[in-house]
């Protein structure tokens, strides 16, 4: 596949509006998570003076608390919208990195961690669209038939542009402080969620049904005119 190949199938997956909104959360997300996320066991041995096996006790927390409130935000995707679930990670994620440089106890910090590993897992992802509420939400905006493109280009353009966000991140730590790598993820996060909030419109029950007839039809008229 060539390079104006390549641009055409990607500008036909940002031409979808919710599309484009998407793919601006996850890549402005991206730029400001691998800006603090790498130097994050650094700053509890500095700051907390948290030992070796206490950050890694946090690892495992945050990988406990994805595995327990998988489930639980599927079904509440289900129930209430796959937007509003997404919101409350792209909300309350980049909120409490902020409260990480701002408390002072272990105590603190550790519910305030707590409390970022819940809503990253019930809202289904923190730096790339991925879980049950993101998945739920591109299938029922995307026809079947561009689904993996759609995700692969949204997934290549977010990793492109998180690239780099390490060397700023550390950069950002030595010149100025360690807590501003944190602090700006706080206030580009929440941009993000706007553009989510205002740019994706989520299906109706109605017009997720309506979309799933309309491919019954398509899947039949291509059946028949195989057969003719």
């Amino acid at each position: 596949m060539g390079a104006r190949e390549y641009y055409g199938m990607v500008r036909d997956v940002f031409s979808n509006r919710n599309i484009l909104a998407i793919s601006l959360t996850t890549t402005l997300w991206s730029l400001v998570q691998q800006g603090w996320n790498p130097f994050w066991p650094k700053y509890l041995k500095d700051y907390l003076c948290a030992s070796v096996t206490i950050i890694g006790m946090f690892s495992m927390i945050s990988t406990t608390e994805n595995l327990l409130f998988q489930l639980p935000g599927g079904l509440l995707a289900d129930r209430y919208g796959r937007k509003n679930n997404i919101m409350l990670s792209r909300t309350v994620s980049p909120i409490t990195q902020y409260l990480m440089t701002v408390t002072t106890g272990f105590d603190a910090y550790a519910l305030v961690r707590a409390f970022n590993g819940v809503g990253l897992a019930l809202g289904g992802g923190g730096m790339y669209t991925g879980g049950p509420s993101w998945n739920a939400l591109i299938a029922d905006i995307v026809p079947q038939e561009k689904r993996a493109t759609v995700i692969g280009t949204m997934g290549t353009v977010t990793a492109l542009m998180g690239a780099p966000s390490s060397i700023l991140g550390g950069w950002l730590w030595q010149t100025f402080s360690p807590q501003l790598p944190f602090q700006i993820s706080m206030f580009v996060g929440l941009i993000g969620a706007a553009i989510f909030w205002v740019g994706v419109k989520e299906p109706s029950p109605e017009e997720k049904l309506g979309a799933i007839e309309e491919r019954e039809r398509g899947k039949k008229e291509n059946q028949l005119s195989k057969r003719g």
